[in-house]
């Protein structure tokens, strides 16, 4: 097989290929084996999903002493009962973008039609 045909098939597959210059598992493996034999931790602020708007005006006043890591327990299952995410949203226009509406095929979903009344 010529060499850009195999370039075309990885293309039109959309299949790409990635590497790390930090190594694989098996030195990743290593290195959490290493900090948890010398009680190395990440530094890391865990915020709850409502304090959001707090922490993103702290990253705004470099008043970040480490990483944030949002609790994923403090989530809802419905967007709305999380009101920090759309107003985050709407403050940052431009940097952070709700997904915007797609259109969808008849072919992506079934439609199953209402019961008709007799």
């Amino acid at each position: 097989m010529a060499k850009h045909a195999m370039s075309l098939d990885v293309i039109l597959a959309h299949r790409r290929f990635a590497g790390s210059a930090i190594g694989g598992i098996a030195e990743t493996q290593e290195m959490l084996d290493f900090c948890a034999e010398h009680d190395i931790a990440s530094g890391v602020e865990q915020i709850p999903i409502q304090k959001i708007n707090e922490a993103y005006d702290r990253l705004l006043k470099g008043d970040v002493k480490y990483r944030f890591v949002i609790d994923m327990a403090s989530l809802k299952a419905r967007r709305d009962t999380a009101p920090g995410i759309p107003s985050l949203l709407r403050r940052t226009r431009g940097t952070l973008r709700e997904p915007a509406p797609r259109a969808y095929s008849r072919n992506e979903f079934a439609v199953t039609p209402a019961p008709r009344s007799r």
